[in-house]
């Protein structure tokens, strides 16, 4: 306590100096918190399941598609209906599986429809999950069957939004998608799965239940059994993949992988988070150093004071002892003005994070939080106390004594202890600079890769009817043409086309199949129906042969657009115009009149894939999207495309009603927080190591004022005391880029996979 209290009246009597290193720490910890919050709230902290580590993910495997279009997916192929049921009944591990889909509803009968995100499930789902209801029940097994009841179990969220928190919503009906459903459950506030955006749970419609074993569209979720491993577990699994491919040849090679479900979850995400966990940490080693340089300028100035103390009986031990009490009590400070900016900042962090990052809603201080934030507190006090306490240990406090007031140059050793310190700052923020700077280049050249289409004044509605799931539905027609005749006589509007969907929208994809001389070559690719005006409205250039035209309809010959690398790739050094193509086998043969530029469907970073262009008219699909062009900023023109449809029919649902713009930018919100957070970390870095280097010189340059005025007196020039100075910066800094440009050679190999 002796200690503790001289600490603090030692302190006091220097308010600059405490503002100063508290400021630096207060950085340091704060930024390191912040995202430690993130880490921990994405990657650390348990799925909101009871005994969570023993919830998996089970995938198929296929080998045979690696060397195919469908390589990125060939150790995550889904399940059919009829494999999900041998995988149930013949496992030996499992104590409970289930499997689901994802999918987006329409809740009616209130004042307008709402378009929701939901699941559907076996009852095995929420066996695996363990979580109750809140209210009322999960599924049952004996609902878990074709022609069972339709029931639905809600989210928190939906349950307060939509029905008001009712306590009473067990076994009230709802209507989803045209079908009465009866609410059976909610479940509790903070449950989620699979994502945080699934309103509701419905069991698996029939039409699943009926599908052939090569209809695979369903993904598995298990609970291990206790004490069972997963080596045990995917033995167990490979054994079951085995029986089924002896009993179905085309399943044969067919494989398991089992990822624990956090894993699963938030696997995408780790290099990323650590990423930037690792450049915050380089940030508060900047900062470690700056206070030990300020404690070692400070340790300087008291050697004196010290040398007395000791020669009046006072042990080395004790003096140490003091110097590191003084900067536990300076990073306590720091740390605890850090923590408060930490939590006051860690909304805004939230928001410079991708939206679609894995488990955002979890990002919250906790426990684990705190007790990060207080061992980095006390290790930073630590580990900045190191050299000042060393330089106490072993100095010859004697000859201080004998040194008396004598000016000099200073310790010479000290100023290698310094200048060290004072590179590796530099070198350590030279290497984020490096990396920040990298991530920005890449981003400006992801973002300046030439689309394939023109997305300015663009804007795109999703539309729901009643008649949506009728391809052929007279009343859809006419409800399309009336609605494209309201938005055409919008003031602003160039054109309107219909489409299946939008690039950046999702695509659809199928086997297609092509004429060939010897027979039929069956591909998959993916597709998209369109209206005459599309490839206009996004100014997608038809490279040969012609865009389709009104002529383009039911009575007239099947006609197909294929992109460039459809072309390339499936009619190689030939022309493609004249050739027939299908899609599926139920379809007829439709010729190619035209070649389309490609595309960025998928973003800036998935390269054009082979697709083909269907017209909307000829009816084999339906439109669900308007592409809308505009003269003007699209966003201005949403409330006007809203009032023209619900002129039509109030009960219309409109999805996403959002500038191509806007989509393009969410499309790269991932590498934009990444590199912007990389950036700040840097900068910060940067700003670290300035200090540092000022402080060290402005501390040298006082330190030798006598020396320098003597050198000044017996004829030497100010211009050559101020080279002497700026020579020993210059210095510092040089020796520190260097050492910064060799560490970076390796770290950047890091970077190379963002």
């Amino acid at each position: 306590m002796s200690d503790w209290r001289l600490a603090v009246r030692s302190l006091a009597r220097r308010p600059g100096f405490v503002a100063v290193a508290v400021l630096t720490l207060a950085l340091g910890i704060g930024a390191s918190t912040a995202l430690f919050s993130v880490v921990d709230g994405v990657l650390l902290k348990p799925l909101p399941y009871p005994d969570p580590g023993r919830v998996v993910t089970v995938w198929q495997t296929d080998p045979a598609w690696r060397g195919s279009d469908m390589a990125r997916w060939w150790d995550r192929k889904p399940l059919s209906y009829p494999e999900y049921e041998d995988w149930r009944d013949l496992n030996h591990t499992f104590d409970a599986l289930g499997v689901y889909g994802e999918g987006s509803l329409v809740l009616t009968g209130g004042d307008r429809p709402e378009a929701l995100w939901g699941a559907t499930v076996t009852a095995g789902v929420f066996a695996t999950l363990g979580v109750p209801a809140a209210l009322g029940r999960t599924f049952l097994p004996e609902e878990d069957h074709k022609g069972a009841p339709a029931v639905a179990v809600l989210s928190d969220g939906l349950w307060r939004r939509a029905f008001g928190a009712d306590p009473s919503i067990a076994g009230r009906p709802i209507t989803l998608d045209d079908r009465p459903y009866t609410v059976v459950g909610v479940m509790p506030r903070g449950f989620y799965f699979p994502d945080p955006d699934t309103d509701l749970w419905t069991l698996l419609p029939d039409e699943s239940r009926r599908d052939a074993r090569n209809e695979r569209e369903l993904q598995c979720v298990a609970r291990l059994k206790k004490g069972v491993t997963l080596d045990a577990a995917r033995a167990d699994m490979e054994a079951v993949e085995r029986a089924m491919g002896e009993a179905n040849r085309e399943e044969e090679g067919y494989g398991v992988r089992i990822v624990p479900r956090l894993d699963e979850v938030v696997g995408r995400t780790r290099p990323a988070l650590l990423l930037l966990f690792g450049a915050v940490g380089l940030v508060l080693l900047i900062a470690c150093a700056n206070v030990a340089n300020l404690l070692l300028v400070r340790a300087t100035g008291r050697r004196r004071e010290l040398a007395v103390r000791a020669a009046l009986g006072a042990g080395r031990a004790r003096l140490v002892r003091e110097l590191v009490v003084e900067s536990l009590l300076l990073s306590a400070a720091g740390g605890a003005v850090g923590v408060g900016a930490a939590l006051a900042t860690l909304g805004f962090v939230k928001r410079l994070l991708p939206p679609n990052l894995p488990r955002l809603a979890d990002i919250a201080p906790d426990a684990r939080v705190f007790a990060f934030a207080v061992a980095a507190t006390v290790a930073t006090g630590l580990v900045a106390a190191i050299l000042p306490a060393l330089g106490v240990a072993r100095a010859n406090l004697v000859a201080v004594l004998q040194d008396g007031v004598r000016g000099g140059s200073g310790d010479p050793r000290r100023r290698r202890v310094q200048g060290a310190i004072v590179v590796g700052e530099i070198a350590l923020a030279f290497v984020l600079l490096v990396g920040a700077t990298l991530l920005v280049r890449s981003f400006v050249r992801l973002t300046s890769v030439p689309l394939g289409f023109d997305p300015s004044g663009v804007l795109t509605v999703s539309v729901w009817t009643r008649d949506q799931r009728d391809a052929e539905s007279a009343a859809m027609t006419r409800f399309y043409d009336e609605l494209t005749a309201r938005l055409r006589a919008l003031p602003g509007v160039e054109r309107v086309a219909g489409a299946s969907t939008t690039p950046l929208g999702g695509m659809s994809a199928s086997n297609v199949h092509l004429e060939r001389p010897t027979g039929e070559d069956n591909v998959f690719v993916k597709w998209s129906g369109v209206a005459p005006e599309y490839f206009a409205a996004l100014h997608i250039p038809i490279l040969t042969g012609r865009a389709f035209t009104e002529a383009d309809d039911a009575a007239s010959q099947p006609a197909v657009i294929v992109s460039r690398a459809m072309a390339e790739r499936y009619w190689p050094g030939e022309s493609p115009l004249g050739r027939r193509l299908k899609l599926g086998s139920g379809t007829p043969w439709a010729t190619v009149v035209g070649i389309a530029a490609d595309v960025h469907d998928e973003g800036f970073a998935v390269p054009p894939q082979p697709k083909i262009y269907l017209p909307l008219a000829q009816g084999q699909v339906s439109s669900s999207t308007l592409i809308i062009k505009t003269a003007g900023e699209p966003a201005g023109l949403a409330a006007a495309v809203r009032q023209a449809a619900w002129a039509i029919d109030p009960s219309l649902l409109l999805v996403d009603v959002s500038s191509l713009r806007v989509r393009l930018a969410r499309s790269v919100t991932e590498p934009r927080s990444r590199t912007l957070l990389l950036s700040v970390m840097a900068i910060l870095a940067v700003v670290l190591a300035v200090v540092g280097v000022y402080g060290v010189m402005a501390f040298a340059v006082t330190e030798r004022t006598l020396e320098i005025g003597i050198r000044m007196a017996l004829g030497a020039r100010a211009g050559q005391m101020l080279r002497t100075v700026l020579g020993r910066g210059l210095a510092l800094a040089a020796a520190g880029l260097a050492a910064g440009a060799v560490v970076a050679a390796f770290a950047v190999r890091l970077l190379q996979g963002f």
